[in-house]
């Protein structure tokens, strides 16, 4: 990678030392209310915007707005620090975001539910008059009219037309998720570059959960329907099995370091500690790999994943305060400081 990656790797890097240490995370746990909660954050980068938003909020309601305005600050961030060359590959990634917000308006749309702006992550002002206008389409035939009209016309043509023969706004949304997949994978120089590599421990994860869910509801069903491509062979093969128990013991051979998390999910009929285990050997992944991205764009993609889960992180704490289940949260809280 070019040198003149040299000044947004080290920023990165420099934001990746402000991440949540493992200590900070469990004295969140600790404490007995939302208010201690945000005296805690508002001691860390979290400051800033809880500041600003104490202003209009309090309580829950400033701990979202806070949390989701601090981590959309940190990607226009990213894009601030980067060279051009770098610039036109974050946001290729950060169109994850776009594509995320028109699918939540079309959904919405569909189920006639009221959206609020942080339910959408909206990073750079043009992208802004594009989600007002698809807000106020008054229906999801004219989200789809003016669709065709951008990048994603050819993405949701074919699925267009089943839209409009079903009126099962899932066509649409598998559509744009599988063209941002699809130009994606041109990020793709080799098999061996960290960027892929990040990326495909990423989608892994996803995509394992998302086959998880579907076959553990319907065991029978076509769980491939629900993810961008169709190409891993291990995913088509538990897509092929109709036994749920099958399927984890599947996937406990495949992925021996999941076998005592499959055994607690079958004890406990529940999917959680599959995913906390999956999470936290995403986390180790990541940071081993970034440590080998010195002026790599690896950095500040391994840097944008880790943030977004120390965010999520910090929502699940203030659910679980909120709503008094703080206990089930323990061993589902890691650090995301890789140094």
């Amino acid at each position: 990678m070019s040198l003149e990656f040299e000044y947004s790797t080290t920023r990165a890097r420099g934001m990746r030392s402000k991440l949540l240490s493992e200590t900070r995370l469990r004295q969140l746990l600790e404490v007995k209310s939302i208010p201690e909660i945000i005296e805690l954050l508002e001691e860390t980068d979290y400051r800033e915007d809880f500041v600003v938003q104490s202003a209009k909020h309090s309580g829950m309601e400033l701990m979202m707005r806070a949390l989701h305005e601090n981590f959309k600050h940190s990607l226009q961030k990213l894009i601030r620090i980067n060279p051009e060359e770098g610039k036109k590959a974050l946001k290729l990634l950060l169109q994850e975001y776009e594509i995320q917000n028109i699918n939540t308006i079309i959904s919405a749309k569909a189920g006639e539910i009221p959206l609020s702006e942080m339910d959408l992550m909206v990073i750079e002002p043009q992208q802004q008059k594009f989600m007002e206008k698809l807000q106020s389409a008054k229906n999801v035939a004219e989200i789809l009219k003016n669709l065709r009209k951008t990048e994603y016309g050819r993405a949701v043509k074919a699925a267009g037309s089943e839209f409009e023969k079903t009126q099962d706004f899932r066509f649409l949304t598998r559509a744009l998720n599988t063209h941002y997949y699809t130009k994606l994978s041109r990020l793709k120089p080799n098999r061996d570059d960290l960027l892929w590599k990040l990326i495909e421990l990423r989608n892994g994860v996803r995509h394992l959960m998302v086959i998880l869910r579907v076959k553990r509801a319907n065991p029978g069903a076509d769980s491939l329907e629900y993810l961008p491509s169709r190409e891993d062979r291990f995913f088509r093969e538990l897509n092929k099995m109709n036994d749920f128990q099958k399927i984890l013991q599947r996937v406990s051979q495949k992925y021996p370091h999941l076998a005592v998390a499959i055994e607690e999910s079958l004890k406990r009929n529940s999917l959680i500690p599959i995913e906390i285990a999956l999470e936290k050997k995403f986390i180790e992944e990541v940071m081993k790999l970034l440590k080998f991205a010195v002026l790599d764009f690896a950095a500040i993609l391994g840097y944008l994943y880790l943030k977004e889960l120390e965010v999520a992180a910090i929502r699940k704490i203030a659910y679980a305060k909120q709503y008094g289940f703080t206990d089930e949260l323990k061993g589902m809280i890691f650090s995301f400081n890789a140094g």
